[in-house]
């Protein structure tokens, strides 16, 4: 199953900060805004150079959605499994690409298990999740 060029197109058109939501053991959720971040194949990496609940939510087990609107507004839900990394190769390489003025703790991969746009779900489409 592909993502569609679609989604991806929408994504390099985002307007920052994005958003990222977890749950706690209780179910609390738990909303932050996050900016630095790219495309890699079919995931997104994001840096963690602040997380605090959020990184306690991850290690946790938490699954999490990611929340993003283009420069048309229009609207973007992902819902992902984090794979939450800190190891010193994943920290080398976040380096390379992330601005200086961050000192990254460690690099998220979110896997993209579904994509709505509105209450439209654009991935998996119907056929592919026969």
């Amino acid at each position: 199953m592909n993502i569609p060029d679609t989604f991806w197109a929408a994504f390099e058109q985002r307007k920052d900060p994005s958003i990222l939501c977890t749950v706690d053991r209780d179910g609390t959720p738990n909303s932050i805004y996050v900016g630095v971040m790219r495309r890699v194949d079919e995931h997104i990496e994001i840096v963690d150079s602040a997380f605090s609940k959020t990184r306690d939510n991850l290690l946790r087990g938490s699954n999490c959605s990611f929340l993003f609107i283009t420069e048309e507004f229009a609207a973007y839900q992902l819902k992902c499994q984090p794979i939450y990394t800190d190891t010193d190769e994943a920290l080398t390489a976040a380096k390379e690409w992330m601005p200086d003025t961050y000192t990254p703790k460690a690099v998220l991969t979110l896997q993209i298990k579904s994509i709505y746009t509105g209450a439209q779900c654009i991935f998996p489409t119907h056929e592919e999740s026969l």
